[in-house]
């Protein structure tokens, strides 16, 4: 019986992913051709420069690994996109320059912007998307779709009998992977926006720079009419977008603009002219918003688009958001597993370890200059799609002691995410044409919950020892014992937080346990803050082990 087929989604995927593509002659988007529009060379973007700019917020390894993978679509351009020219320079831009500071941007009421990555973020997008068109029914879907369905984009394309299945499909790969890397590339002017508004507010600066400093949208649309965007869009929505600097929007535009403006549009064969304009009306739609009860993005209507978004919010793993605050690295006692903690007076800390007076040992701070800490908010490291009987399984790997840890610096934003999620359930369901998809995830800000769900995946690894070879078990064994302790002590840490909340005179305890077990109301985050603390040592020493076990498994 054959298996269902099941994909990992990591960098690591990803980044051999793109290398293979780069090397072969043949692939998803085609043959390579030896006559080419295209000239390849990296350097010539200034590589050094864009590696220095990634230190700024990734390892050098990182970076280096980042670059590469440049490097690899660069090629890929230069062999399957070679009628196409100048798309490598939207690639290969300082993007990176201005995301720096976008990832330290606050909202107006001071909270902070939970801005995350997007120039990588849209190489992860165009690597998962290509994923489920390559593997999976997507792109089987899409054509059936545009057989049975008589809709603008089947006209537009002239998609009839007499062409090609390998015509349609890398007009539809093309189309997507173009769509993926540039779907975002209006963020950095989203933000040049925001901070010019702050710059005219700012009173020393009053009318000494000019105010017109984007172009207006009538220069823009004269110069875009005849584009697929403004044909199917209403252009009153065009134009409401853009005066509000959605990103989305402003993507579009300025990814049409590259090949309007310079009359490239113009010189490009029917093929790749379609390409082009079926990319930007899905950049364009990635970020709709449906005012109106009963709308959304439909898959029926426009595929490439739908793929896109989909993509876009569901894409997770190493996509990591910045938080500047004041919280100090935690370190773990070996002699009494408590955290190293601060006191009321900021420069001592303690742990639960005692002199021979019984008097609390005290760890002096020596540092006198003030910091603040820039937290790298990640959850996710994998993400798997699972093949089903009906289509497939998204699953996103969310790390339970990273959910627990991000309680003490931000116990809310768990919140938007489960949120985001919810709406795209929402977005997968009875959509005609298009197989199932469903969302597998554990996301929660209850620092029972989480615990609870640590101490299930423990067990179930726990099980899994009973499968391997006698022999091999001798080597996890220790493992065993340590891991069977700790689970021992962690239930023993959650029923004495609950005992002591019962003795501080929390009311309605029983509510606060178990009706907000999943969504605490913004008054009891203190105190969740203070218990997460508290069981943050057993959780990482349980997560600790079963990572080694897991290893050792994996050898075996």
């Amino acid at each position: 019986m054959e298996q269902n087929k099941k994909v990992i989604m990591n960098d690591k995927e990803m980044y051999k992913y793109y290398d293979e593509l780069a090397k072969s002659n043949e692939c998803v988007f085609g043959e390579f051709s030896e006559t080419t529009k295209v000239s390849y060379n990296i350097n010539a973007y200034n590589a050094s420069k864009r590696f220095d700019n990634l230190n700024i917020l990734y390892k050098p390894q990182e970076s280096a690994e980042m670059l590469c993978m440049v490097d690899n679509v660069l090629m890929i351009f230069h062999k399957y996109f070679n009628e196409i020219p100048n798309l490598s320079y939207l690639l290969a831009s300082n993007y990176t320059d201005i995301e720096v500071e976008m990832f330290l941007d606050y909202k107006e009421d001071g909270l902070p912007g939970r801005q995350r990555d997007h120039y990588i973020h849209q190489f992860r997008n165009a690597f998962m998307g290509l994923k489920l068109l390559e593997e999976f029914k997507f792109f089987d879907n899409i054509k059936e779709n545009l057989e049975k369905n008589d809709s603008f984009y089947k006209l537009y394309f002239s998609l009839a009998e007499k062409e090609s299945e390998e015509n349609i499909k890398e007009i539809v790969y093309k189309t997507y992977f173009i769509a993926a890397l540039f779907h975002d590339i209006g963020y950095p002017l989203s933000f040049f926006m925001k901070s010019a508004k702050k710059i005219h507010e700012y009173t020393p600066f009053y009318k000494m720079i000019n105010s017109n400093i984007k172009a207006s949208f009538v220069d823009v649309s004269a110069l875009l009419l005849d584009s697929l965007l403004f044909k199917v869009v209403d252009v009153k929505n065009i134009e409401e977008r853009y005066n509000s600097n959605d990103h989305g929007c402003l993507s579009a535009i300025s990814f049409l603009m590259h090949f309007y403006h310079s009359g490239t549009i113009h010189s490009l064969n029917p093929k790749d002219k379609n390409i082009i304009q079926w990319a930007a009306v899905a950049i364009f739609n990635h970020t709709n918003i449906y005012k109106k009860i009963g709308t959304r993005m439909l898959f029926a209507q426009d595929p490439i688009s739908y793929l896109l978004r989909i993509c876009d919010d569901l894409q997770e793993w190493n996509r990591f958001s910045i938080l500047m605050e004041e919280t100090s690295n935690y370190l773990l006692c070996p002699k009494c597993n408590e955290i190293i903690s601060k006191t009321d007076d900021k420069k001592i800390y303690q742990c639960g370890c005692k002199d021979d007076h019984e008097k609390s040992l005290e760890y002096e701070k020596i540092t006198t200059i003030e910091n603040k800490k820039l937290n790298y908010i990640n959850l996710c490291d994998n993400m798997y799609i699972d093949e089903t009987d009906k289509g497939v399984c998204i699953k996103i790997d969310y790390n339970i002691y990273k959910q627990m840890q991000l309680l003490i610096n931000d116990f809310t934003s768990v919140n938007y995410r489960k949120k985001d999620l919810e709406d795209v359930e929402k977005l997968l369901l009875f959509q005609d044409g298009l197989m199932e998809i469903k969302i597998e995830r554990f996301l929660s800000n209850s620092i029972f919950e989480l615990s609870e769900k640590a101490i299930e995946c423990a067990e179930i690894n726990i099980a899994k020892t009973k499968k391997i070879d006698p022999k091999e078990k001798e080597l996890v064994r220790a493992k065993l014992k340590n891991a069977k302790v700790e689970i021992i002590e962690l239930r023993g840490k959650i029923e004495n937080i609950k005992s002591n909340g019962k003795s501080e005179g929390i009311e309605n305890y029983k509510l606060f346990t178990e009706t907000y077990k999943d969504d605490y109301p913004l008054e009891y985050t203190k105190i969740m803050k203070k218990y997460a603390e508290e069981l943050l040592p057993y959780l990482y020493k349980l997560n600790r082990t079963m990572q080694e076990m897991d290893s050792m498994l994996n050898q075996s």
